[in-house]
């Protein structure tokens, strides 16, 4: 009879994500298996792997909050507030994200052949939901017929700039305090619409 798992995957993986993220990817599968307090053959059967452990603990899991809050809507709240809601989620997303990839691709594995191995790849998927929540923005009349997917990816390429540079190191300070970041992109969207 198998002996019960002490540690869902999903446990697993946070170990591991934490680890990667503080330490890179010169953390041992050994190291990992050690704070687990299991063993590295066991951790390894269980991924296959150190280096599809490496790209489960580093893929986010499931979709995006930003991506379930855009499937829902738009939504009757008035279309600032869904906007600020949506890229204040964006934030966050990428702020998570940039990191990851960042180790993933340092490991010496290539994000972009980790997304072909997937049903879609996470920027595809990101770029075809947002283009289709403004087109539906639009449908609803929230905003003014115009060219959703190039303005997807000016939303998308706007939160994934900040988060990128401080990854890289630069100062907080140096940036826009996040709330002021939303609103003023929020505005010039609004802005635009108005013209």
């Amino acid at each position: 009879m198998a002996r019960p798992r002490s540690f869902s995957d999903e446990r697993i993986l946070e170990v591991a994500r934490d680890m990667l993220l503080e330490r890179g990817p010169r953390v041992s599968a050994q190291e990992i298996a050690d704070r687990l307090e299991m063993s590295q053959a066991g951790l390894l059967k269980r991924f296959g792997s150190k280096k599809n452990l490496l790209i489960r603990a580093l893929l986010p899991p499931g979709d995006p909050d930003w991506i379930r809050l855009i499937r829902a809507g738009p939504t009757a709240e008035p279309i600032e507030n869904q906007l600020v809601e949506v890229f204040s989620s964006l934030i966050k997303f990428f702020r998570l994200v940039t990191p990851l990839l960042s180790v993933m691709r340092s490991s010496g594995i290539n994000p972009a052949e980790v997304g072909r191995s997937l049903p879609q790849t996470p920027p595809v998927r990101d770029l075809r939901e947002l283009t289709a929540w403004l087109d539906r923005c639009v449908e609803k009349g929230f905003l003014s017929q115009g060219n959703s997917p190039s303005l997807a990816l000016i939303i998308l390429s706007s939160f994934q700039t900040p988060s990128f540079l401080i990854h890289l190191g630069i100062p907080t300070t140096v940036l826009p305090a996040e709330d002021l970041y939303v609103n003023v992109l929020v505005d010039l969207i609004l802005r635009r619409d108005r013209s």
